[in-house]
């Protein structure tokens, strides 16, 4: 980066500028990937995440996700029970002929949320 830099016609203040940022750039980088580190060894440590690793498509971090987001599994009795709690459970809205199929219904809190577009995509996964 430092090489585009020189390239550019900048006054010495305005190169300092965004030198400094990219150093703050950098040091949240590395606090990035020392948390990251630290949710996957957290990962390795949990049997529910480790369940979670035999789906195919969740890897770590969605691991992760689902497992502080529902906290104890055990205090739900179904699995219909954690489907709802999480929003993933889809629903038909319909009077007679008229309905909107198939929408997500959440019973547990919003933040809870773990729903398609709650829960993304790990890096590298489908």
């Amino acid at each position: 980066m430092s090489e585009f830099l020189t390239e550019l016609s900048l006054s010495s203040p305005d190169q300092a500028i965004i030198e400094a940022h990219l150093a703050v750039i950098d040091e949240v980088d590395e606090q990035i990937e020392m948390l990251e580190e630290k949710i996957e060894q957290r990962v390795l440590e949990s049997p529910s995440a480790q369940l979670l690793l035999t789906i195919p498509g969740v890897e770590q971090t969605t691991a992760a996700v689902i497992v502080v987001k529902l906290g104890e599994i055990k205090r739900f009795d179904t699995n219909k029970e954690v489907m709802g709690y999480g929003g993933l459970d889809p629903v038909v809205y319909q009077s007679g002929k008229n309905g909107t199929p198939w929408e997500h219904q959440q019973r547990g809190p919003r933040r809870v949320a773990l729903g398609p577009r709650a829960v993304g995509t790990d890096r590298g996964s489908v």
